[in-house]
């Protein structure tokens, strides 16, 4: 008597994952005169974590993100602007002393 044995049929599924990574984020503390300012980035986009003015000085945010963050610090004799843009994937901050 022989005796035959098939193999059963081997059925194989592939799965396709696609992720996407972005840029790892960023966080980064500006002291400047009138202040702290604290911005996010992560490739993308830019937004305001904090900003805490000096003593003397009070705050005033124009915008949190998440194109722009700008942020003014004043006091009696004078004002601090920070500004922090996209330009071309890169971080661009732009500090201007009304003093």
């Amino acid at each position: 008597e022989t005796t035959t044995t098939a193999a059963a049929p081997v059925t194989t599924t592939t799965a396709l994952v696609t992720s996407t990574t972005s840029a790892e984020a960023r966080v980064t503390a500006y002291t400047v005169t009138g202040g702290t300012v604290v911005i996010r980035f992560d490739g993308t986009t830019v937004s305001l974590v904090s900003a805490t003015p000096n003593p003397g000085y009070q705050v005033e945010i124009g915008s949190r993100g998440p194109e722009e963050v700008s942020v003014e610090f004043e006091s009696e004799s004078g004002s601090f602007h920070l500004r922090a843009e996209i330009s071309e994937g890169e971080l661009v901050i732009d500090r201007e002393d009304d003093d």
